[in-house]
């Protein structure tokens, strides 16, 4: 099939189809990339900073350690700040994070006795509160007095 015919089939400039192929060839003959890298102006400008936080604090992740880079003055995307720190290696995988997670609960639950059964401790505060036979709920005893002068 030839040239002509194969663009008109895709719906594509001839011109643009050869330059695709020229770029193509030129990218393997040189072994350079065929895109890319492009300039990070953003990047190269905070990066000193976004470093400077990450190392300081390792198990911080870009989403704080990008709050602290806006704090420090410099106008920054969360993308940016966590392109910076894969690319310096400064991310912990996401197991860290899950193991940290899952310590968090243990500590929490540490401090806590799991009720056995539902509302069980909303259910013995108002057990409580209904039992009068308890001392404290106790009526005084009334005298013959007293019920005389009531009406009783």
């Amino acid at each position: 099939m030839s040239t002509t015919r194969f663009t008109r089939l895709i719906d594509m400039p001839e011109r643009t189809w050869r330059r695709w192929q020229a770029h193509a060839r030129r990218a393997e003959l040189t072994g350079e990339p065929t895109r890319g890298p492009w300039p990070m102006p953003v990047s190269e400008r905070v990066e000193p900073t976004v470093v400077k936080h990450a190392e300081a604090r390792p198990a911080w992740g870009h989403r704080k350690v990008w709050a602290m880079t806006r704090y420090d003055g410099l106008v920054v995307s969360q993308a940016t700040v966590l392109r910076v720190m894969r690319r310096r290696g400064l991310l912990l995988e996401a197991a860290y994070q899950r193991e940290r997670r899952q310590l968090a609960a243990a500590r929490k639950a540490a401090f806590v006795v799991p009720p056995t059964a539902a509302n069980q401790g909303v259910a013995a505060g108002l057990q409580r509160v209904r039992d009068t036979s308890a001392p404290e709920f106790a009526q005084p005893a009334r005298t013959a007095a007293a019920n005389a002068a009531s009406g009783h």
